[in-house]
C-alpha cells in the first residue's frame, strides 16, 4: 500500500519512522508551508523546540521520500499530492485542515493521528490541555479523518496516565511513543480491512483551542496547584507569566505547597534556595525562570530574586 505521510515535529517522525520499516510504500512526505515562515524561520535554527518541526524532513531526506509543500488548498498545490498517489493519507502534527479536493485524492481514505482519547480534547493542543483540565488520563486516537475536526470514525485508541508532575511536553512526547507502537498495525489493518471505526459520541465531545499568551497569565488569588498546572500546561510552549516590576517573568519550572501562610497572594515570602509565592491556597516555589519578550517566549537572562515581601502581579 503506498502511504503518503503529512506531518511534522515529533509526532510526524513517530509516524513516519515505522512505515519506512513496514511492508507498506511510504510514497512521499506533506509538510505545512506556512510553519516555513514568519517567527517559526526565524526562531528555528537557535530553538530546541521549533527544531523538532524539521525532524520528519531530516528523515525524508536520508531515505529520499519526495516531499511536498502545502500552502492552501489551490489546484496546484493539491495536484502535487494527488501525483504521489497514495492508497493512504495519514496526517499528524498538521496544521492545514483537509478539505474535499484533498480527502478525496487517497483510493482508500485519510486518517489524522490526535494526542487525546476522542471525543475529548478535540482542537490543535491537546496536550496542553489535558495538563490545564487536571486530567488523570489522555491517549492516541487514529481516525477516519472528515470535514469535522477530529471528527471522524475511531480506528484505534490508546490510553496512557497522565501525573501530577506532567508537563504539556511530557504528555506530547509520551503520546508521541505510544503511535509510534500502533501505526504499523494501524496501517496492516486499514490494508486488510479497509477504514472501518466506531463512531464518536458526540454527547462527550470537547474542543479547545489553541492557547494564548493571556490564557496563562497568574493570578496568585488561585490555589497554588491550579497555578502549578498553569505552569505544567504551559511548559515549554508558552510559559505561564506574571509580572515583576515592569517585566514579564515566565516559570519554567515551579512545585506547589498546600502549607498555609499568613501573607496575601503574591506575596514573596522566602527566597533561598528558590523565590517561594503566597497564594489563594498555599505556596508556589519558582524553580526556573526567565524574563520574556514580546513573543512571549523566555528571554536567556535569570529572574533575580526579589526580596522577601515583594508583591508580583
Amino acid at each position: 500500500m503506498r502511504v503518503v505521510v503529512a506531518g511534522t515535529g515529533r509526532l510526524g517522525a513517530a509516524i513516519l519512522e515505522p512505515l519506512l520499516e513496514s511492508s507498506h510504500e511510504v510514497a512521499g512526505l506533506v509538510l505545512n508551508g506556512q510553519r516555513t515562515r514568519g517567527v517559526w524561520r526565524r526562531y528555528q535554527a537557535t530553538s530546541p523546540l521549533l527544531g523538532l518541526l524539521d525532524a520528519p524532513v531530516r528523515i525524508a531526506r536520508q531515505s529520499a521520500i519526495p516531499m511536498v509543500w502545502l500552502d492552501q488548498m489551490e489546484l496546484s498545490h493539491v495536484d502535487a499530492v494527488a501525483n504521489l498517489k497514495p492508497d493512504l493519507l495519514i496526517t499528524c502534527g498538521f496544521g492545514i485542515i483537509l478539505k474535499k479536493p484533498l480527502l478525496s485524492i487517497p483510493t482508500i481514505g485519510c486518517v489524522n493521528v490526535h494526542s487525546s482519547l476522542l471525543p475529548k480534547h478535540r482542537g490543535p493542543m491537546p496536550f496542553n490541555w489535558v495538563v490545564l483540565q487536571g486530567d488523570t488520563e489522555t491517549g492516541v486516537t487514529f481516525h477516519v479523518t472528515t470535514s469535522r475536526i477530529d471528527g471522524g470514525d475511531i480506528i484505534d485508541q490508546q490510553s496512557l496516565p497522565v501525573g501530577e508532575h506532567d508537563t504539556a511536553m511530557t504528555v506530547y512526547r509520551r503520546c508521541c511513543d505510544l503511535a509510534r507502537q500502533r501505526v504499523s498495525a494501524v496501517v496492516d489493518s486499514i490494508a486488510e480491512n479497509g477504514l472501518r471505526g466506531t463512531q464518536q459520541d458526540e454527547t462527550e465531545s470537547t474542543y479547545y483551542p489553541p492557547l494564548r499568551l493571556d490564557d496563562l497569565r497568574i493570578d496568585w488569588r488561585w490555589d497554588a496547584r491550579e497555578i502549578h498546572r498553569l505552569v505544567r500546561a504551559g511548559t515549554p510552549y508558552l510559559p505561564a507569566h506574571f509580572k515583576a516590576g515592569r517585566r514579564r517573568v515566565g516559570i519554567e519550572r515551579a512545585s506547589h505547597h498546600p502549607r498555609h501562610v499568613d501573607a496575601c497572594p503574591g506575596c514573596i515570602v522566602q527566597n533561598d534556595p528558590y523565590v517561594t509565592v503566597a497564594t489563594g491556597a498555599g505556596t508556589l516555589q519558582i524553580q526556573q525562570a526567565a524574563s520574556m519578550t514580546s513573543l512571549g517566549l523566555p528571554w536567556p537572562n535569570a529572574f533575580n530574586t526579589p526580596r522577601i515581601g515583594t508583591i508580583l502581579q
